[in-house]
């Protein structure tokens, strides 16, 4: 006999179930699953089993299908385009600021954001004002942002980042530098 699942989770259960191990455990109507290997404190599930009354129906929750999402998703991840760019940090007090550049400008700028939130300097040279102003008085602004060629190897981008920067540089006032 089949069955079709039909399934009452919460919120990213699919995504959790993609990765889990589980062991079926029959009662009456009802399967529990167990979750293995979850980031979170879920470790079980329950799922309400009817029995088909037609031999070609396709269950309603596969765990295959959420396996071939989770593959998708990390071949989207593998295939994106990692963006670089050129940056300034500036104390909006004294309007110094520190240039910089990344290979990944967003993560930059969430570690920035981070450092906020903490409390703690992003670089040593911001540490005297970072304490004696607060990290609030501090800014995190791209000055410009790339996209690395298909082609290009990482030395390569790199080095395309850092004479960006240093035309970039050439704008800015030097005597406010860090």
């Amino acid at each position: 006999m089949l069955f079709s699942w039909i399934c009452s989770y919460n919120k990213g259960a699919s995504q959790v179930l993609s990765s889990a191990s589980c062991l079926n455990m029959r009662c009456r109507k009802y399967v529990l699953v167990w979750l293995v290997d979850l980031p979170g404190p879920a470790l079980a599930s329950i799922f309400l089993l009817y029995p088909s009354e037609n031999s070609m129906d396709v269950p309603l929750f596969s765990i295959d299908d959420t396996m071939n999402k989770r593959e998708e998703m990390s071949n989207a991840y593998k295939e994106r385009k990692p963006c670089g760019g050129i940056y300034t940090i500036t104390n909006t007090v004294n309007g110094r600021y520190l240039p910089g550049h990344a290979a990944n400008i967003k993560s930059v700028e969430q570690r920035f954001q981070f450092a906020i939130t903490t409390g703690s300097t992003v670089h040593p040279k911001l540490q005297k004002d970072w304490e004696e102003h607060g990290a609030q008085v501090f800014t995190f602004e791209v000055l410009e942002e790339i996209e690395q060629k298909p082609d290009q190897s990482q030395a390569e981008f790199i080095d395309d980042l850092k004479t960006l920067e240093q035309l970039c540089r050439a704008n800015l006032d030097e005597s406010k530098e860090y």
